[in-house]
């Protein structure tokens, strides 16, 4: 059987390789071209992935009229936390969204509501949620915390940097705790939430910093890299998974990619197959050779010859 798996295998790689052959120079970038950007497409969505799959957040934005005896006419208009940007809002709910530029922040809005008298009317928001520290962030801060406290244990300072790392390692918990717990919790709550834990991952970077300038004094500050600070500006603290609209362009460019591969094997195929037949037919002729029919004007000089010879064998007898 492993023989001839790997017959098999050979066998329809010669094919591929023979197949391209007939492929014109333009289809052969084109390939070139949709196979990178397939292998682009593809890690973008290994990446996304692998990253934590989160459920939307929902603001709900009420519009009352309290009166109980007559209709009124509301105006509504929400500011969106200051974290959220345009990509974030998955759906407005029915509301419109609008920039204001002086205040830096998005804001839902809609004029002209007429409500019946003791109505309340519920607008919901759609948001991704990026109130959160990914907890991949946390799990470098240990490591970074873990490599310092490694590298000073032969070293004065050893107990002062254990202190600090005990503190970091006790937020770090605390930052996991409060997210665990901001589940169960409303909108307003959770963006809050979020925002204490992002004090105390500012608290995290600075007692990682203190660690490293502990380690420049004792001569190993070299090993360690990066400084807390370059490490938090050059790393999100938000999810950058790609948008749905992302998603399906790469499932797009896919399908694409092998429909335009799948037409370009078969006319290939075809252009094979021709050639194949015509020197199949040139092979045939050659072996087997075919009398040409004769003209008139030979036939008739052979009858002419036949009806000679037989009068001479007439006169003879």
């Amino acid at each position: 059987m492993p023989n001839n798996k790997k017959t098999v295998g050979i066998s329809s790689f010669q094919i591929y390789c023979k197949t391209m052959i007939f492929l014109p120079k333009v289809w052969k970038a084109i390939f070139s071209i949709l196979i990178g950007l397939t292998l682009a497409g593809g890690i973008a969505l290994k990446d996304a992935s692998a990253q934590e799959d989160r459920e939307s957040i929902y603001m709900r934005i009420l519009a009352v009229n309290p009166s109980k005896d007559e209709a009124k006419t509301v105006n509504i208009k929400e500011y969106l936390p200051q974290e959220v940007t345009i990509k974030d809002i998955i759906n407005a709910g029915g509301l419109n969204v609008d920039y204001d530029t002086e205040r830096g922040l998005y804001y839902v809005h809609k004029e002209n509501i007429e409500l019946s008298p003791g109505i309340t009317l519920t607008f919901t928001v759609e948001l991704k949620d990026i109130w959160y520290i990914p907890i991949e962030k946390l799990d470098t801060f240990k490591s970074q915390t873990k490599y310092i406290l490694e590298s000073m244990k032969d070293t004065p300072q050893y107990s002062t940097i254990e202190e600090i790392a005990n503190e970091i390692d006790e937020q770090i918990k605390k930052i996991i705790t409060s997210e665990g717990e901001s589940k169960e919790l409303s909108f307003k709550q959770q963006v809050a939430n979020y925002r204490d834990n992002i004090a105390v991952l500012n608290h995290i970077q600075s007692n990682i910093e203190r660690m490293r300038n502990f380690m420049i004094a004792a001569g190993k500050g070299g090993e360690i890299g990066i400084s807390g600070k370059a490490m938090l500006e050059n790393s999100k603290l938000k999810s950058d998974v790609p948008s749905k609209t992302a998603t399906w362009m790469v499932i797009f460019m896919i399908i694409i990619f092998i429909l335009v591969l799948g037409a370009s094997f078969f006319f290939a195929w075809i252009r094979s197959s021709r050639s194949i037949q015509k020197g199949t037919e040139e092979t045939v002729e050659s072996s087997f050779p075919q009398t040409e029919p004769k003209t008139t004007e030979e036939t008739k000089s052979e009858e002419q010859e036949e009806k000679e010879q037989t009068e001479e064998k007439t006169e003879k007898s």
